[in-house]
Order: structure tokens, then C-alpha cells, then sequence
């Protein structure tokens, strides 16, 4: 069903859908073609907002995307709804869903994701993803829940088995 002008220049109130993207979910987005724009879900999700071409914002994380919400650069963005985030942004129903768990080395004694919990354990979680999010919500026994770069959570998920 096509979209009335009215809520077309609501969700692109500049002629353009300014789409903001956070380009470090490899889910999400898959690469950056040789023009510059990203492909992937999120930017074909994007493009077929409404009638309008698609100008993309593109982010390195989804905490610089949703910090950008009051700087009028982008109309639509796509991240993880949080209630952190929720705040500041409004969100629509979700338009993917994506299974996270544990990565632990070889021969752990951490079994099940109950296991995680508990006092003495560190977690490891992109700065400022949905992920780390959650857990600062829901995790309470473990310790030392940090936020680390990207760089780190990627080097610690490669020592993995």
C-alpha cells in the first residue's frame, strides 16, 4: 500500500529519506560497495521505506547512530530498540530478529547461559551494541561486565575454540 504524502514528508520532511545505518553488524550489513553505500538488510529495508530516493548515514556503531538522534542528519535509523534508547527515539516493531548467546574457549566450565551469571565472570560486548545493553538489564552476578572495543570482543571471540 503506498504511503499518503503526508506521512512521506513526515518520515522525509528534506525530499530525501536520510537513512541512518549502523555499519558494524555483519547481519545487517554486508559491505560497502564501490560507491560508498552499504548493502545488506538494512539498507534494502531502507530503500524501500517510501517513495523518495535514500540518502545512507552510515555510522561505525549503533551508539554513535542513536546519539546522532537530535542532530537532524538522519530520519529513519536502524538499530536494536532499547529501553536506553527508548528515551529518545521511537521506535517501530522490529524488523529482524537476531539469536546472540555466549562464546567461551574450549573446554569451559561455563555450560549454560545460566552459567554466565555469576559472580566472578567477565563478559566481553561491543561498546554500546544492543548486546551490552541487554546485559546491563539482566545480568546481576557477574562481574566485571564491560564494554570493550570492538577490536577486543573480536580478539577475544578468535582465542575462542
Amino acid at each position: 500500500m503506498p504511503l499518503s504524502p503526508d506521512i512521506i514528508s513526515d518520515l522525509a520532511p528534506t525530499g530525501v529519506l536520510r537513512a541512518g545505518i549502523n555499519l558494524s553488524n555483519f547481519l545487517l550489513v554486508t559491505k560497502v560497495n564501490s560507491t560508498g553505500d552499504p548493502e545488506g538488510v538494512a539498507p534494502d529495508l531502507a530503500g524501500e521505506v517510501c517513495a523518495v530516493s535514500v540518502k545512507y548515514v552510515t555510522f561505525k556503531s549503533p551508539g554513535e547512530l542513536a546519539d546522532a538522534v537530535d542532530k537532524d542528519i538522519w530520519d529513519i535509523g536502524l538499530i536494536g530498540a532499547e529501553p536506553q534508547r527508548a528515551e529518545t527515539i521511537a521506535f517501530t516493531p522490529a524488523y529482524a530478529e537476531i539469536e546472540a548467546t555466549y562464546l567461551v574457549p574450549s573446554g569451559s566450565p561455563l555450560k549454560t547461559i545460566a552459567d554466565v551469571d555469576s559472580i566472578g565472570v567477565r563478559i566481553a560486548v561491543t561498546a554500546r551494541a544492543a548486546y551490552g545493553l541487554w546485559l546491563d538489564r539482566n545480568i546481576r552476578g557477574s562481574q566485571g561486565l564491560f564494554n570493550a572495543p570492538k577490536a577486543l570482543a573480536l580478539r577475544a571471540r578468535n582465542t575462542c575454540h
